[in-house]
């Protein structure tokens, strides 16, 4: 049996299309992006599913909203819910393990594990890139503000508070800064 994972990002994409076409505030001077946040309370679905390619059929599904990376680590496969903000850990029949989290998370998107089986993971509402351990304990961290990339489309300076707690906050893409 030939098996493959697909992550299907939405179920909705009239949604998005029609959210990056009302909010796209700097499309006239070519910057990408928007100025409003898709509100959270919207159900933009999103599913994983596990397809045999000999047998042309799903053999398993699991509904999480808006997968962005997904990655195995062992016999386990981690997907991110980039508007959940937390990862989901689910066995190879799509059945749920558990949840990590960290409060730097926001907008993750992707998901590489490390020799060291830590989590090199990409917080995009921030523009950070951090590392943690699988109990979602921090390890490293890296923000574009930091790193010559501190203002936002808007020219705003940004700062992060290392501290807060980013898990149910938007931010738009004009306001990133990457």
């Amino acid at each position: 049996m030939k098996q493959i994972y697909l992550n299907f990002f939405t179920t909705q994409q009239s949604l998005i299309k029609d959210h990056i076409k009302k909010y796209s505030s700097l499309e006239k001077e070519d910057i990408l992006g928007t100025n409003k946040s898709m509100e959270r309370q919207k159900d933009l679905g999103g599913i994983i599913v596990n397809y045999d390619l000999e047998q042309k059929a799903i053999v398993n599904s699991y509904d999480i909203l808006v997968p962005g990376g997904s990655c195995f680590l062992g016999d386990r496969i981690l997907v991110a819910s980039q508007i959940k903000n937390h990862i989901e850990v689910l066995d190879k029949n799509l059945k749920f393990i558990s949840r990590i989290n960290n409060l730097l998370f926001n907008n993750v998107h992707s998901i590489f594990v490390t020799k060291e089986n830590t989590l090199i993971v990409t917080s995009t509402g921030l523009d950070a890139i951090i590392e943690i351990d699988l109990e979602g304990n921090l390890i490293f961290k890296w923000f574009a503000f930091e790193h010559g990339y501190e203002r936002d489309m808007f020219g705003n300076k940004r700062e992060i508070n290392y501290n807060g707690d980013y898990r149910n906050l938007d931010f738009p893409t004009l306001y990133h800064t990457t």
